[in-house]
Formats: structure tokens, C-alpha cells, sequence
């Protein structure tokens, strides 16, 4: 940096601003390498000031021809649906954009598909059309095929549930359009045939004024009445025994208003999506998933945590709480109330729901990757409170005895992987009968 020209670290500067301000807002990355200190003579650092110039940024709205253009698209559709993908927590509350996008939802008479991420499941606004079981349902291709849409309008990145991600790839080829802010082209299943780069909000609410009075209802009450019917068995099968779509509801349903909820990669964010249900509780959700996998979870959930004014809660798998343990060095100076729930399958167990887990060799070494830790004497040895839970039902009393304490808890929720598997079976196959009786297959 010493020997750089001025003006080419005001604009590396100048982007940095930029794109740390912009649509998608938060930290920015530079790789900036050090002098080879052996390689060239010490030179006297520049004496000028840098400018880092000034960020002019306005909200970007389709107008004239352009919303005229994405409304024709809509009307023409009889079997429309929306999903949102993952969506960052909205710095100021309430966040605008579920009061925006359910309203056009409803106006056009689409069901909503919606991950938990996307932070249109928690909170006291309408939810109309909101289908929550769409991970289980969808995985059978019998009832996806029945539910085939016409049209997609896709917010958020691409979806976290791989049902949902391959049900789009499926029917969506060509019929999908894509909301952006800022016009990034976030299709992985490769069926986008528009991306539009305008702010959410601001789209949804300027496509209202353009459908006045236009809605279907019948395509939208047979989602509901499936989802209903797919979602009746999972609060019991939630609420029972060692598994881990039990402990990330439980630990979703632990979060009083105005908290935040991160839920790690792997399986906690799946088991979110697909088990935990929509609540009128104000909470926020947060996701590194894409990002940085299982990288820092507990530093980024501490850095959190200093930024947020309410209680912060996080869903952890034991790789994910390992791989960053030495971070409990932070807990010392948290004073704002933090619970990490670490649901502990002994390992990589998501693994075991994929095709590799057939394979013959060492799976159980090279991906299961058991470790076998004391998870709670490794908290005590950072000198963190640290609780063991030995089910789900245990896991939401230690949550509510803990959620208002300052300072840093540790929940270790250990499940069995037999047993989890099969409970995730088992809701799966539930789910799949129910959604095939209520759209009448097979009888």
C-alpha cells in the first residue's frame, strides 16, 4: 500500500463504499497483498490524502414500458407462483417488504412459497397463501407434477430446500423471473428467462396499482388446502424425541420479539425449512449459508449480537460450533442475551440422506466424520455456561430458563442418527400421503 498510486486506492475505495452500501449491504472482502519486505528497498508512504469520493445511490423502480412489460407477463398467468429464497434481516423494523409482497400475492391469487430466511414467516403481518410445507410435499414428483406452475416470480437467492430447487428446475425452464435490486443473475437451476433489477418493494407496490382488481383464488385454495393437510403431522413429530428437526423448531419457537434467530449451513437451516412453522413472533432470521458455509458461526453470531438490540439465538450442528470453538474466547465481553443450541449428530450426518451414503468404502470416516466431544467441558474450559439437553422436550425448558440472561449460554442437544434419520423419513412420507389424499392421487 505504501508505493500505491492515490488514485488507484481511491477507487478501490470508492467500489468497497459502493458495494458495502449498495443493494446487497454488509462487510466487503479486499485482497490486498503486503510489500515483499526482502523483495524491495522501504519506501516513504505518500504524503497526500485519498479520497474515497462520494456514494450517490437512489431506489431503482421499473417505469413506463418496463412495468408495463413485467404486469402483461403476470395477468396472462393463471398458475402463478411466488418463492423467496433467502433474504438478509431488514436494519429497520418492521421490514416493509412481507406486507408488499403478500398483498400482490394475494392480488393475483399465487401461493407464496417462503423459507424462513427469507423473513416472511415470523413476524405479526398477514400471510396469506403462505405454504410452509412445500420442502416435504414437494419431494414427492407425483404431487409436484399436479402442482405444476405456469409462471414463477422468484425474490431472494435461490432456495435453500433441494425439493423446491428441483421442482423449479422441473417446471420452471424459461417461465421464471427473477427480482433482483441489483440485477445479479442468481439462477444455479438455469430457468430464469428474465432477471428484473428493481427494489422489492418498491416493484410490488407499482404492480398493484397495474392489476387493480384482477385475482384468482381456486389455483391458490388448492396449495393451501395441500399444505395443510402436508404440515398437520410435523408439530407432533417436532415436538418429540432427539432429533434435529425438533431442536430447530424448538429453538425457533424460543425467540421472543424482536429477537434474531442464525441458523448454521447444513442441516439447521434445512430442518427450519422444514419443519419450523410460521409464527406471528417478530423475529428475524439470519444465514451464512453461500456465503462462507460453515465458517465463523459463532463470530459472526457474537458480531451479531453487538449489532442487535434484542436476544440473538443460534442453531448449530457440532462440525460448525467445532470449527470455530476458539471464537468462545469472545463470550467474555457479551453482555446482550445469546443462546447457541449445538444439535449434535456426532458428526456430518447430512451425508447420510445423500446419494454417497449408498457408496461402498469408508463413509463413515471421510463423511460422517465423527469427533466424539465433550461439547459442553470445552465450554466450561472457556469459562462459558454451557447446559446438556438429552431431548427436545428438555431443549425448550433450558431455553426458556436462559433466553432473557445476559451474557452467553450453551445448549447441547445430542441426537441419535438412527434415529433422526428415520424421523426425518418418516414426517417426509407423511407429508407426501397427505399431499397425495388431498389432491386425490391414487384413490
Amino acid at each position: 500500500l505504501d508505493t500505491a498510486d492515490p488514485a488507484w486506492l481511491s477507487g478501490v475505495a470508492a467500489r468497497a463504499l459502493a458495494t458495502a452500501n449498495g443493494a446487497h449491504k454488509g462487510p466487503v472482502h479486499l485482497n490486498i497483498p503486503f510489500r515483499k519486505p526482502l523483495w524491495h528497498p522501504a519506501v516513504e508512504p505518500a504524503k497526500q490524502p485519498v479520497s474515497t469520493g462520494r456514494l450517490l445511490q437512489g431506489e431503482l423502480r421499473l417505469t413506463g414500458e418496463l412495468l408495463e412489460n413485467v404486469a402483461a407477463h403476470l395477468v396472462a398467468v393463471d398458475r402463478g407462483v411466488v418463492v423467496v429464497g433467502p433474504r438478509e434481516p431488514a436494519a429497520d423494523r418492521p421490514d416493509p417488504f412481507p406486507t408488499a409482497l403478500f398483498a400482490l400475492a394475494e392480488r393475483l391469487g399465487w401461493p407464496v412459497i417462503a423459507e424462513p430466511a427469507s423473513q416472511l414467516c415470523f413476524g405479526p403481518f398477514a400471510k396469506p397463501g403462505l405454504v410452509r410445507a412445500a420442502d416435504a410435499f414437494l419431494r414427492d414428483r407425483a404431487v409436484g407434477d399436479v402442482l405444476a406452475p405456469d409462471f414463477v416470480l422468484r425474490f431472494g437467492a435461490a432456495p435453500t430446500s433441494t425439493a423446491v430447487g428441483d421442482w423449479i428446475a422441473r417446471h420452471g425452464a424459461r417461465r421464471t423471473m427473477v427480482v433482483d435490486p441489483a440485477g445479479q443473475w442468481r439462477d444455479p437451476h438455469h430457468v430464469a428467462s428474465q432477471v428484473v433489477a428493481a427494489n422489492p418493494v418498491g416493484l410490488c407496490e407499482d404492480l398493484m396499482a397495474k392489476l387493480e382488481g384482477f385475482t384468482s383464488t381456486t389455483w391458490r385454495a388448492r396449495w393451501s388446502q395441500v399444505d395443510a393437510a402436508a404440515a398437520e403431522g410435523i408439530p407432533l413429530h417436532a415436538a418429540q424425541g432427539t432429533w434435529e428437526g425438533g431442536g430447530a423448531r424448538v429453538g425457533a419457537e424460543a425467540v421472543p420479539d424482536g429477537g434474531l434467530l442464525h441458523m448454521a449451513s447444513s442441516m439447521p437451516i434445512r430442518d427450519l425449512d422444514g419443519f419450523a412453522a410460521a409464527m406471528e413472533t417478530d423475529v428475524a432470521v439470519a444465514a451464512n449459508r453461500g456465503a462462507c458455509g460453515i465458517d465463523g458461526l459463532l463470530a459472526c453470531t457474537l458480531g451479531e449480537a453487538s449489532a442487535w438490540s434484542g436476544p440473538v439465538v443460534a442453531v448449530a450442528g457440532d462440525l460448525s460450533f467445532l470449527h470455530d470453538v476458539g471464537s468462545l474466547l469472545l463470550a467474555r465481553g457479551v453482555d446482550s442475551p445469546v443462546t447457541v443450541v449445538v444439535v449434535d449428530n456426532g458428526g456430518g450426518a447430512i451425508f447420510g440422506f445423500l446419494p454417497i451414503a449408498s457408496n461402498e468404502g469408508p463413509f463413515e470416516r471421510r463423511f460422517l466424520t465423527p469427533q466424539g466431544q465433550d461439547i459442553t467441558a470445552i465450554c466450561h474450559g472457556f469459562g462459558v455456561r454451557a447446559w446438556t439437553a438429552t431431548a427436545v422436550e428438555e431443549l425448550a425448558t433450558a431455553l426458556d430458563e436462559v433466553m432473557e440472561r445476559p451474557g452467553v449460554d450453551i445448549i447441547h442437544l445430542r441426537v441419535d442418527r438412527e434415529e433422526n434419520q428415520a424421523r426425518h423419513e418418516v414426517a417426509w412420507a407423511e407429508a407426501s400421503e397427505a399431499a397425495q389424499q388431498a389432491l386425490g392421487l391414487g384413490s
